[in-house]
Order: C-alpha cells, then structure tokens, then sequence
C-alpha cells in the first residue's frame, strides 16, 4: 500500500466525496487481513492479550511527550499487529485517560503525528485507535475520512463509537462499503448499542438489499462480496427466512421470489427452490408473462438433476394451462415417479390432465379406433354428464360405426346440453341422411345453414332433395351454393348431374 500522502488524499477525498469508497485501494485485499483476525482466526488467551495491551500502553506512556514516531512501537506493532488486542489496549488507554496520566489534547496531537509522518499501516491503525477518546471534531472527520479505506474501517468505527450520533454515522459508513469493509461495518452494526440489533431496520436493509441483487443477477460482480458478508452476520439465515414470510403476507411475491433466488444461490437449500417455483407460480398466475421465468426456473432444476419432484409438478400446470395435455400427462407422471407427494390439489390437477388427455386422446381414435374412442368418451360421460362436446363426439364415433340411431341419441343429449352447436346440427342431418330420412335431415341442415351460410351445408341440403326426387328444390339450392363458391368442386359434380 501506498502510505504517503494517505492523510492528505484521503482528507481531500471526505471533504469532496463524503461517505464514499476511496478508490486508490485493491478492495480484493484491503482490510482482509484484519477481517480474517476479527472473525475467523483463533482468538489469543486474554492473558496475552492483556500482556500485549499492556507492554504497548507502557512504552507508549514512556514516551508520551515526544513529539514524534516512535520506531520502537511500529517495530512492536508489526510483531504484534494491534487488532489481535485492539479491545484490551483501549481499555488500558481509556483508564490511563481518566487517571490523568495522558491528556486528551496531547493525545491528539501525537495521533496526528502518526497519521502524518508515519509511513507504516499499522502505524496509522494505532494512530487512530488513540483518535476514539480525543472528543474533539477533528478527530471525529479524521476517523470519518479514513473510513472510506477499507484498511482502516474497523478502527474508525471503533473509535466513533465514543462520539455523538455513533449509529447514524455507522449506519451511513456502512451502506457505502464494500468487500472486507462492509463485512467490518455491517458486523458493527448490531452492537453499537441497544437500539440497533439484527432485528431492527438498518440490518435488515443490508441483508434484503445484498440478497436481491444477488436475486437480481447472478452474475453481478459484487456476489461473492455479498456472500462473503453474508457469512459474517450470525443471524442471516434468521433474517432472510423473516423477510421472505413478511413479504409473502403483503403480498409483495416479487420482492419474495428475489429474495428466495438470492437465498438459494447463498446457500443451494433445495426447500428454498421448493418455495421459488410455488411463488413462481403464484406471480404467472397473476402475470402471465413470467411464464417464461418459471420455465427457466424448472428447467434449472431438471438439466442441474435437484433431487426434488417440484420442478415437473410445475411444468405440469404450465403445460396444461398451454393446453398441451399430452405433455403436462408426460410431467405429471415424472412429478410421481420423483417422489412427489399426492396432496388433494395435486389429485386435482393429476386428475384435470388425465381426463383433458383422454379427451383429446379419444378425438384422435375417431378415425382409426372409434369403438376404443367411445370406450373412453363413455367413461368421461360419467364424471361430465353435462359436457356437450363428449356427446357430440359420441355421436360422431357411433357414425363411423355406422350405428346411426345411437349416434342420433347421443346427438340429441348433446342438444339438451346446449342448443347453439352447429356441428352438432350438422351432425345429425348427416345421421339422418344415413339412415333415409332425408326430409329429416333437410331441417336440420336447413337450420345449421341459415346460421352458417356453408357452402358445404348446402350442397348437403340438394343432394337430400336429389334422394326426395325433389328437382326444383334441389336446383334452387344448388343456384344458392353456386353463388356461395361457384369453384367449389362439390358444386361443379352437383351441376354436371342435374345440368347435364
């Protein structure tokens, strides 16, 4: 680290940028050293630390006069670097302080010459470890503009604490910080005293704010700083899982579904991906475009192999809201054969596809199978006696079977149900015509014609008059379906037949 002309650049920096991250400083290192002896190191025995404390006061005390940097402490500082007993020192200094042994106004006049003419870091920690009981307002914008190097951080927090309105000024050291730093702040944050703790405001901030962005993007490039701090704060996990629940009450699923990415990608907990993908859900349902997000989300979990059923459960709904049954029967299937639990909104959904999938699946034997296509549509009419269409298609399958009567039956329930059908009118001329009733079959055709103005329709009206021996009807008609579509081949072979 560059030392010289520190003071003044970083004074320079407070004065015109306040509460701002110093830019000359590598933030990959800065204060890691201190950071790593603060909370992952093994703690020296307090007897040494005593011992310590008490072998730098001494030779500090012994010199106390001298109006200079003492070699002899930054050569004993860099043997023993003052965070390892930074609380134990303090606590001699602050006793020194009130016995009168050190003045406060030449205490700060020997920490300003530290900070000026001292060209080692530890020097410059010492120095502002002295600044915490000075009292004075210089002392106070020295420990501020040296907050903003990450170096520093945890002495000039430490020594705000003894000065006025300590919280607010932590509060905003620690919103700007970042990388070791904001470890070193936000730490701070919940013992200053007793109205912050980790169950108040300013923590939450940190924690839901770092836990979005990470939400947000996962490729930001402040992640693994965030989830660095994450690990220091005791009460994370606590905090999170608190803030998920509140925002799930209000309703504010967005901001939830962020936190509960953020989660996961902290801390890879299957039951949180459980819970991205219900509220997931729950926003596409509202929202149909975050469709595309859930998707992502599921296909996430199945390319990665997560060891939950969730993920085709999901895939399931989607596929069956998009109509694509045979699909969602496929997922839903899978949902099972992962282990997924049979809970009654399950059995529902299990149940809404299957009966949709045999549905389609029995349309599409009309041609090739119809009596296995009437086995299914039969069962299907137990459970939706009042559905139209599975009569309708009933109808359709008995036709094929040439069972025209029963297809009429099934036609007729199929009207009962609902009147307006035009394919079921249609339907039962054409049954009717099968079977040599032809004027019956002219009224119902009749009637589908005058809804539709189907070409189709009508060339089915002349060829039943044709049956009646009825000419002059079937040759009115045919000038009807003529002037419909005159290049409609039907029409031509009718025209030829009763023109020829």
């Amino acid at each position: 680290m560059v030392i010289s002309n520190l003071y003044k650049n970083l004074m320079e920096h407070w004065k015109k940028d306040g509460y701002s991250i110093y830019k000359d400083q590598d933030l990959s290192e800065a204060g890691k050293n201190d950071c790593e002896e603060l909370y992952l190191n093994d703690p020296l025995e307090a007897e040494v630390k005593n011992q310590l404390a008490t072998e730098l006061i001494e030779m500090f005390f012994e010199n106390y006069h001298r109006q200079y940097v003492d070699d002899d402490i930054i050569n004993y500082l860099n043997r023993n670097p003052l965070v390892r007993y930074y609380f134990a020192f303090e606590e001699k200094l602050n006793v020194y302080i009130k016995e009168g042994l050190i003045n406060r106004n030449n205490l700060f006049s020997i920490a300003q010459y530290y900070l000026l003419d001292s060209d080692d870091v530890e020097g410059i920690k010492f120095a502002l470890s002295l600044l915490r009981y000075c009292g004075n307002e210089e002392a106070e914008e020295i420990l501020k503009a040296f907050s903003n190097h990450n170096e520093f951080i945890f002495y000039c927090i430490e020594g705000l604490k003894e000065y006025d309105k300590c919280n607010s000024i932590i509060f905003e050291i620690a919103k700007v910080a970042r990388g070791y730093g904001k470890i070193m702040a936000i730490t701070n944050l919940e013992y200053i005293n007793d109205e912050i703790k980790i169950k108040n405001l300013p923590i939450y901030y940190f924690i839901e704010g770092m836990f979005i962005a990470i939400g947000s993007d996962e490729n930001l490039r402040f992640n693994d700083d965030y989830e660095l701090i994450l690990d220091y704060i005791k009460d994370t996990e606590t905090c999170i899982k608190s803030l998920i629940s509140k925002r799930i009450e209000e309703n504010r699923y967005l901001d939830a579904y962020l936190l509960l990415k953020g989660y996961y990608t902290y801390s890879k907990d299957l039951e949180v991906m459980k819970k991205i993908l219900l509220v997931g859900e729950t926003i596409k349902e509202e929202e149909s475009s975050f469709k595309d997000i859930l998707l992502e989300d599921i296909d996430y979990c199945i390319s990665n192999k997560l060891k939950i059923a969730e993920p085709y459960l999901y895939k399931a709904i989607v596929l069956k809201d998009e109509g694509d049954f045979k699909g969602a029967k496929v997922a839903i299937n899978e949902y099972f054969n992962n282990g997924g639990k049979v809970t009654p909104e399950v059995e529902i959904i299990n149940n809404d596809i299957n009966n949709i999938s045999d549905y389609e699946n029995a349309i599409e034997l009309l041609a090739e199978d119809p009596a296995k296509s009437i086995e299914i549509l039969l069962r299907l009419g137990e459970e939706f006696e009042e559905n139209p269409l599975i009569y309708y298609y009933l109808g359709i399958a008995f036709r094929k079977l040439e069972n025209y009567h029963k297809a009429i039956y099934y036609l007729k329930e199929s009207v009962k149900r609902e009147s307006g059908i035009l394919e079921v009118i249609v339907e039962l001329g054409l049954n009717y015509a099968c079977i040599g009733e032809f004027e019956e079959a002219i009224k119902y055709f009749k009637k589908a014609f005058e809804a539709s103005r189907d070409v189709e329709i009508c060339t089915n009206i002349v060829m039943c008059y044709l049956n009646l021996n009825d000419l002059e009807n079937a040759k009115l008609h045919l000038d009807i379906a003529k002037k419909l579509n005159s290049e409609d081949e039907i029409v031509k072979q009718l025209d030829t037949m009763i023109n020829k």
